[in-house]
């Protein structure tokens, strides 16, 4: 039986989400090094942890729906990270950035807000105002205390939408 630490950020970025490219073009959040370096920088951190980003639609312009993993794994949500080697045990094997891909359909997940249902495993990933969207991804090779230089969320379109959202 084991137990582990959950890491929570309070950092927050607002992503004025453009109207989505021809199909299928990606998107890319802003930058969101101070989210991912608040998380590795906790002492409860561990390399190899997943890490975990909550999606809200603040209900203005959306929704956005991108696909998902059970649709199509090779255009399933993207995390990058980038960060200074520098900033970490001068003896430690690492590479200087991770890319890691939505692993399984259990790791896209929407809650609808009114009822509090969660679903995972659809074939897209519908960022709107009635819900609460999760991604996880599963084994993030970021040493503890990096400083972590860039990080974006990437999303391949699943539909067209017009207008902006938040």
């Amino acid at each position: 039986d084991s137990t582990s630490e959950e890491v929570k950020g309070n950092n927050i970025e607002k992503w004025d989400v453009p109207a989505l490219p021809a199909l299928p073009g990606v998107y890319q959040t802003p930058d969101l090094r101070k989210i991912v370096e608040e998380i590795v920088q906790d002492s409860a951190w561990c390399g190899n942890n997943a890490m975990a980003f909550v999606i809200e639609e603040d209900g203005n312009k959306g929704p956005r729906i991108a696909e998902a993993f059970d649709n199509n794994p090779s255009r399933a949500p993207i995390l990058r990270v980038d960060w200074d080697e520098a900033s970490v045990a001068p003896d430690a094997c690492i590479n200087q950035w991770t890319q890691i891909q939505v692993g399984s359909g259990n790791d896209d997940a929407e809650e609808t807000i009114s009822s509090g249902s969660v679903s995972t495993g659809g074939s897209q990933f519908d960022m709107r105002s009635s819900q609460v969207n999760g991604l996880r991804f599963d084994n993030i090779q970021i040493p503890r205390g990096a400083t972590i230089l860039e990080a974006t969320l990437t999303f391949t379109a699943r539909s067209t939408d017009t207008g902006a959202s938040t």
